[in-house]
């Protein structure tokens, strides 16, 4: 006789704040006899990835840091005293769960992670429980926040380096594009720029160290010099593809986007600039 659980959501996606509702159904032949069956909401944090590990895996985890979020458990049968099992039939269970305000958003790097389940139980008195799991995803709730123009760079006695770009907030599958200026008075033109975007992920715990490139796209930008001789321009335009991660901050770690600018010189020289940008995840 084959007996299982099986958990039924309403939906998969929700926000914090939202109520989690659906239904656990036990499925079977004939009735079975449980101690109780129990459903538990529960998340956690993950971070691993010590930064001192090996040349040949420089990313192998040697120290990790769980982080319990939740743990919210719900009987859904169970006997009454002084009975110790109860017999159940095949029977929808229904259930809800408030998710709390302050609950970070679902991720995965591989090395990091933030994850929320349902797992449903039922005890089986001398014999293998019967166990199901369910995985539902956390968007992010972002405040209120006006997109404001970006505009930095570096000036030194005989160079100048500015980047424009229109705003400072993105959504994954944007574009991000703008503007260099560059001048050079009294000083060798450049013979490369490098445009780069990119993603970092960080530990926020001092110990473990943890610091790594989750996305870094680079493209050679194209300089017009103009009439002076003195100083030229160019333009760049990066898309933010839908499996790049998001910027967000979670109790143990974080994830920040950048753009940085790398001016190389005939001489060997060079200079490197960057700013902070947020991308963001759009909502369901």
């Amino acid at each position: 006789m084959k007996s299982f659980l099986e958990i039924e959501l309403e939906r998969q996606v929700y926000y914090p704040g939202e109520k989690i509702t659906g239904k656990v159904n036990l499925q079977t032949e004939s009735p079975i006899k449980v101690r109780k069956l129990i459903l538990t909401f529960h998340a956690e944090e993950v971070l691993g990835a010590d930064a001192a590990s090996t040349s040949l895996n420089p990313y192998l985890v040697k120290t990790s840091l769980i982080t319990p979020l939740i743990k919210d458990e719900k009987i859904l049968k169970e006997p009454k005293p002084p009975e110790s099992q109860i017999e159940i039939s095949a029977e929808e269970f229904p259930f809800e769960f408030i998710i709390p305000e302050n609950s970070p958003a679902s991720f995965s790097s591989g090395y990091s992670s933030c994850l929320y389940f349902l797992t449903a139980r039922a005890e089986i008195p001398m014999g293998v429980d019967i166990i199901s799991k369910s995985h539902i995803t956390i968007f992010p709730r972002y405040e209120e926040k006006k997109p404001m123009p970006i505009d930095f760079g570096t000036e030194e006695e005989n160079l100048k380096i500015r980047i424009s770009v229109e705003k400072d907030i993105f959504y994954i599958a944007d574009s991000v594009e703008g503007i260099i200026d560059i001048e050079y008075p009294s000083a060798e033109q450049p013979s490369k720029i490098i445009m780069a975007l990119k993603a970092l992920e960080e530990s926020l715990e001092e110990k473990i160290i943890h610091k790594r490139e989750l996305w870094n796209t680079r493209q050679m930008v194209e300089l017009d010099v103009k009439s002076a001789a003195e100083a030229a321009y160019g333009k760049f335009s990066f898309p933010i593809p839908r499996q790049a991660p998001f910027s967000y901050q979670w109790n143990t770690f974080k994830v920040s986007w950048y753009l940085e600018l790398r001016v190389e010189f005939p001489s060997h020289k060079f200079k490197t600039v960057s700013s902070k940008i947020e991308v963001r995840r759009k909502g369901f």
